[in-house]
């Protein structure tokens, strides 16, 4: 389950919103079920910990607005889930790509294109902050939700993403390292953008900028993400006088209108 992989602990009273996902005999209600059975299985009152809404069906219908700290009642049978859209963690899957938790800094209308516009506009409320990297203990899915079999590209991407919120690029580099050398790649370019930047803040410098100009060539659609990609790190690192130049010569495939020196 690519969400516990990411997400090995989330914070009570969150409420989980995404447009829809791609499951023919599943809806928002029928995951709310085991997504509580998964972060909180000793669970005994009817007060839920965590909802899982569609914006597709629920804006305005659950979920009054998507204005920050607008509080979301919800019951679900005899149960009751009591949250506000400021504790809240938006998700988005569009299979063949991975599982995203959706993070303001990092992810976007320009780095993931054609996004539904109502989960566009919930971008801002995402918070992942309010998942747990680590505890006492990690989530587990129900055993009919179980991944099996040997790790994916999915697998890796999630875990990057999670050092990635952590702050730990060097783990996202020798996860994108270890997914390459397993023959592993992305189902769709925009996943590479984790690693491209951790790549760069970890010093291999050659392997993000090769890396960038072929995600490029995949979807040219992802030149305003790469573009903040590389003003993040050019605003965070420094780079020799013969990466600098590289850089320059960068910009100038991606069309950048500008990279901060």
């Amino acid at each position: 389950m690519q969400l516990t992989t990411r997400a090995p602990g989330i914070k009570p009273g969150t409420l989980l919103l995404t447009h829809e996902f791609p499951f023919r005999y599943y809806s928002d209600n029928s995951l709310t079920a085991p997504l509580n059975w998964t972060y909180s299985p000793q669970n005994n009152s009817r007060n839920l910990p965590y909802m899982l809404d569609y914006l597709s069906v629920r804006l305005k219908n659950g979920v009054p607005s998507l204005n920050p700290d607008t509080p979301v009642e919800q019951n679900y049978r005899s149960f009751t889930f009591t949250g506000s859209t400021s504790r809240a963690v938006v998700l988005y899957f569009a299979p063949p790509a991975c599982l995203r938790v959706m993070d303001p800094v990092y992810t976007n209308a320009t780095t993931l294109p054609n996004l539904p516009y109502k989960l566009t506009e919930a971008i801002p409320l995402s918070d992942p902050s309010r998942i747990v990297a680590a505890g006492s203990s990690i989530a587990s899915p129900p055993f009919q939700f179980a991944s099996q079999g040997p790790l994916s590209w999915c697998n890796y991407f999630e875990k990057a993403e999670l050092a990635r919120q952590t702050g730990d690029w060097n783990l996202a580099a020798r996860l994108g390292e270890e997914a390459g050398q397993k023959g592993l790649r992305a189902g769709d370019p925009s996943e590479y953008m984790t690693f491209i930047e951790a790549y760069a803040l970890t010093g291999r410098w050659d392997t993000a900028l090769s890396l960038s100009r072929s995600v490029f060539q995949s979807n040219p659609l992802l030149q305003p993400g790469l573009c903040s990609l590389w003003t993040r790190v050019r605003s965070t690192t420094s780079s020799s006088s013969d990466t600098s130049q590289k850089l320059e010569e960068l910009e100038k495939t991606l069309n950048c209108s500008r990279l901060p020196g």
